[in-house]
């Protein structure tokens, strides 16, 4: 499963915290627009609310679509109950009837006040993500404070989620972006993405979202299988001129073939004393990681040594350039956070 290049960056393009929204009146509404990454059963919603003050109990509802949300549950009893929300806390409700979905499917969502009292001194603030520029197709955000929705250019707080777990990309899985900063010589010297490959894959390249580099800095790019390495590109910090601020770099080598199940690594690692700086996505769950870039995590170590343990909710976006099917004649595949065969 590809995930768009649009979408990758509009994940990454807002570092620090989250831009938020505020429900403060019985009209306003936070919603969104999906399509369904798989065919599943939907049985709760999920959303992280950042502050409150006394707040009444919000609700959120499963709908059609129309402009916006349709305004009409997209089935019978497909929102939940009425529940306070708490700060700083990511809040998943059951459905009180759950929704069987088809694969592409577009579905809305929605945030909306219950019942209590509302007001400048009853609300709750809910995180979304600023998105790259312009509005996204999918998930797509929208507002409505008592008027129609209005698309946002941003990634929507809420999501559905599946009976097995699974989230749809949604703000409310993000705690903060933020970066990490190193040179060869400090204790970490190299980060790197992990997973086990699901299906056989043809890996053409690795693609990391880095920050703003300093002139002079060299570094590698590198590919391991299991405890061997087997791709490295050498670089320096002129090698990313397009990159003015941040952005996704992407770094070809030889196609590697990988084998299903074979535990694969993707590296940054510093090879002079100048910094390099790549983004980090902290989220809350391990949920969180998983909806945006599949069943990935997080790893570095120092000099050659030993990797560390996996992080699932802290992760360095150091992804695969990679291809499912090897028959593809030659050359390109695309950089995605991955799932094969999912």
């Amino acid at each position: 499963m590809a995930l768009h290049d649009a979408k990758r960056m509009s994940v990454l393009s807002a570092a620090g915290s989250p831009t938020t929204q505020t429900i403060d009146n019985a009209a306003d509404k936070i919603g969104g627009i999906f399509i369904a990454p798989k065919d599943g059963t939907i049985d709760r919603m999920v959303c992280f609310c950042q502050a409150v003050s006394s707040p009444p109990d919000f609700k959120l509802r499963l709908e059609g679509v129309s402009q916006g949300p349709s305004g009409t549950l997209i089935d019978t009893n497909t929102e939940t109950s009425g529940f306070t929300p708490t700060a700083n806390t990511q809040h998943t409700v059951s459905l009180t009837a759950s929704y069987t979905v088809a694969a592409g499917e577009p579905i809305g969502g929605t945030l909306e006040w219950d019942s209590g009292t509302i007001g400048a001194s009853n609300f709750g603030t809910f995180n979304m993500r600023q998105a790259a520029g312009g509005n996204l197709v999918n998930p797509r955000a929208f507002r409505d404070t008592g008027s129609g929705w209005t698309a946002q250019s941003l990634i929507p707080c809420i999501s559905p989620v599946y009976d097995d777990g699974s989230f749809f990309p949604c703000a409310a899985l993000f705690e903060n972006v933020g970066s990490v900063t190193w040179n060869d010589s400090d204790s970490t010297d190299e980060y790197a993405c992990e997973h086990a490959l699901g299906g056989d894959a043809t890996i053409y390249g690795v693609s990391a979202y880095m920050r703003t580099l300093t002139a002079g800095a060299t570094f590698d790019f590198r590919l391991y299988d299991g405890g061997t390495q087997h791709r490295s590109v050498s670089l320096q910090s002129e090698d990313a001129s397009s990159i003015s601020s941040t952005g996704w770099m992407d770094v070809y080598f030889d196609p590697y073939e990988a084998s299903s199940g074979a535990t694969l690594r993707y590296s940054i690692r510093s090879t002079n004393n100048t910094d390099i700086r790549v983004s980090v996505i902290n989220t809350i769950t391990q949920q969180g990681i998983q909806a945006l870039f599949g069943p990935m995590g997080s790893t570095s170590r120092s000099n050659g040594g030993s990797w560390s343990s996996i992080s699932y909710t802290t992760f360095y976006p150091i992804v695969p350039i990679i291809a499912a099917d090897r028959s593809g004649g030659g050359g390109g595949g695309s950089a995605f956070p991955v799932v094969i065969g999912g």
